[in-house]
């Protein structure tokens, strides 16, 4: 393998990338296992969620033309130091190489770039062999439902006015990945349920991160509140997120409290891991006092049903172990 020729070809396909919203260009080099360079650069759309980067590009492209094994690929962007592939896009190399052979060259210029194997950027990375693994199903004793059939209904006041709503959520299957969507309805005066909620929102397993939607206990009120919580990572970038509020009758959220981290792994600063630190000791906090609803961590539906309430948090020493990692880099 010409490893300067790969860089090359990265660098050269960065000057085609379309990035008017980010000016930063990305640009990649695929090495098939057939010895073709497909390469690849970062396509950018004013709607963000269409945006592909450019190892995406380059594997589409790669599989497009029938190509299905690989054994290696260069990336360089508009930065003074390495760039790193964002998760969605180690994910889409894990469908289609072997982790511990398949190389991630990073590359600053022809003569400085580092290689990575794909397993040593993506430990534990879920591939189809872990869909041929017997399914564990969360049964509702009252809806009877598991996973992708059935609605899960809890009730609980959301809108502190002394009348539960009903919860539901919902799980679907689709072309694009298994999704979850979190419906609130408010009861009418007959006791019945309207078909349009007051509030609702989804989760999916297609997004560069994942969604997570709990049922918060507050120790201090003693009400219900939802939480939210969506930490992402794109192109390195961290955007973490979450808001805790309860809703209004007409569903509008009141918040009661929110806060984001965000910080970048190819610039990472020397406050960036006690920033997170706290940031993220603070999320667990409240996710040991919430259920979950809905979340898709690891690219996996998950839930849990009133009849079996399940806590579940975030993993703290793997997010600060990928920031010292990259201080040391």
């Amino acid at each position: 393998m010409d490893i300067g020729l790969l860089a090359e070809e990265a660098i050269a396909a960065k000057e085609r990338a379309y990035a008017p919203y980010s000016h930063f260009r990305v640009g990649a080099a695929l090495l098939a296992k057939s010895g073709k360079i497909y390469r690849g650069c970062n396509i950018e759309n004013a709607a963000y969620s269409p945006t592909n980067c450019a190892e995406r590009t380059a594997f589409f492209k790669a599989v497009s033309e029938g190509e299905r094994e690989f054994e290696a690929i260069a990336i360089t962007g508009d930065a003074d130091d390495y760039v790193y592939p964002c998760g969605v896009c180690r994910q889409v190399m894990a469908e289609f190489c072997d982790g511990s052979r398949f190389r991630i060259i990073l590359v600053n210029t022809k003569e400085d770039y580092r290689i990575f194997r794909l397993n040593e950027l993506l430990p534990g990375a879920f591939t189809g062999a872990d869909l041929k693994k017997p399914a564990k199903l969360i049964r509702d004793p009252v809806t009877n439902a598991n996973s992708g059939t059935g609605d899960i209904i809890w009730r609980e006041d959301l809108t502190h006015d002394g009348i539960p709503e009903q919860i539901k959520v919902r799980i679907r299957s689709g072309s694009s990945g298994e999704m979850g969507t979190v419906a609130v309805y408010a009861e009418k005066p007959d006791g019945t349920f309207p078909r349009i909620p007051i509030w609702r929102e989804q989760a999916d397993t297609v997004q560069a991160g994942w969604n997570g939607i709990y049922l918060y206990r507050n120790p201090d009120d003693g009400r219900s509140y939802l939480l939210v919580w969506q930490p992402a990572m794109y192109q390195g970038r961290a955007q973490y997120h979450y808001r805790v509020f309860s809703l209004s009758a007409g569903g509008e959220e009141k918040i009661l409290e929110g806060a984001q981290l965000s910080y970048d792994l190819n610039d990472i600063k020397p406050e960036d891991e006690e920033k997170a630190r706290v940031y993220l000791n603070h999320v667990n906090e409240l996710l040991k006092k919430s259920y979950v609803l809905v979340d898709t961590d690891g690219g996996e539906v998950f839930y849990s049903a009133p009849g079996a309430p399940v806590t579940r948090e975030a993993d703290v020493s793997r997010i600060l172990s990928q920031i010292r990692l990259a201080q040391r880099k």
